[in-house]
């Protein structure tokens, strides 16, 4: 009996100890010890690190890089339309002596005439897939050559595509990449330049010429013609979504505005002649980019 209470006691003690001795761990409060080092030099290396870690802190994080923000990609759709009527005149051969320095010439030039039949080219005919990445490829001028396959006179600006005799269109193995068809071993006369010699080819004949001038087939009326753009973003963290057509805006509305920057600003419908006013604000270097044809 006298040991079982000696036991019972023992263990009421230990629990009493490590009760009183949690509870003072609880509402304890213990110091590191430190030291004071009266260093010149180590009081600078201390104080420089501390300007430099706030520095990356507050210009860095926090002002640069904008720390306090949440930062997300934006999810953008951009949808184009291109709306216009182009015509091309048939059979009218434009005479040769031009001048570009006189402002009229221009406005005769692609204004509509009466008398002559024209071609009409809808968005099927004017619109070609993109050359590059981003943009839209309007057609304003092009080549028309109508080509069956035989034998014909190559390109005079080709090279190695001049000869004298028909030893020098012998051996062009080194060249065929870059010519139109298939050599024959002929030296002839070039239909475009006759006073030059070319090597024949077998090909799709007559060969085009890029460096000839082209304005028979300029497509008038393209300064009229109208882009659509809608442009969708999203920023899917965020839940948030933003179109650049506004939600008043009505489908009948879009069908008769045209983009200004002062008397229409919220119109998503674009005039090519605008843009290009834009762009470039001398008429001549505007309607010369309408003429020029130039290969990528």
């Amino acid at each position: 009996m006298v040991n079982n209470r000696l036991n019972s006691q023992t263990r009421y003690t230990r629990m009493s100890s490590q009760v009183s001795s949690f509870f003072l761990s609880v509402f304890s409060y213990s110091t590191v010890r430190s030291a004071t080092i009266k260093s010149f030099k180590v009081g600078i290396v201390y104080r420089f690190a501390q300007i430099l870690l706030l520095f990356y802190i507050i210009g860095w994080e926090l002002i640069h890089n904008k720390g306090y923000q949440k930062n997300e990609r934006v999810c953008s759709v951009v949808t184009t339309k291109v709306k216009g009527q182009g015509f091309v005149p048939i059979n009218m051969s434009l005479h040769r002596k031009v001048n570009y320095s006189d402002p009229s010439y221009f406005e005769e030039f692609f204004s509509l005439k009466k008398g002559i039949e024209y071609k009409l080219l809808d968005t099927a005919d004017y619109i070609i897939p993109p050359n590059e990445y981003n943009s839209i490829f309007v057609m304003t001028n092009f080549i028309k050559t109508e080509q069956k396959q035989g034998i014909c006179a190559e390109e005079y600006n080709k090279y190695r595509a001049t000869c004298q005799t028909d030893e020098d269109c012998a051996s062009i193995d080194t060249v065929l990449n870059t010519w139109n068809g298939i050599p024959t071993g002929k030296c002839i006369q070039s239909l475009v330049k006759p006073e030059v010699k070319v090597c024949e080819i077998k090909a799709w004949c007559p060969a085009e010429h890029d460096n000839d001038r082209y304005e028979d087939n300029v497509v008038r009326n393209v300064l009229n013609y109208t882009i659509f753009i809608k442009n969708n973003i999203e920023f899917k963290l965020f839940n948030k979504k933003q179109r650049n057509i506004l939600k008043n805006i009505t489908n009948s509305y879009i069908s008769q505005c045209t983009y200004h920057d002062e008397n229409d600003p919220y119109c998503p419908v674009f005039q090519i002649g605008y843009i290009l006013e834009k762009a470039e604000p001398n008429s001549t270097e505007k309607h010369l980019m309408l003429l020029r044809v130039r290969f990528f």
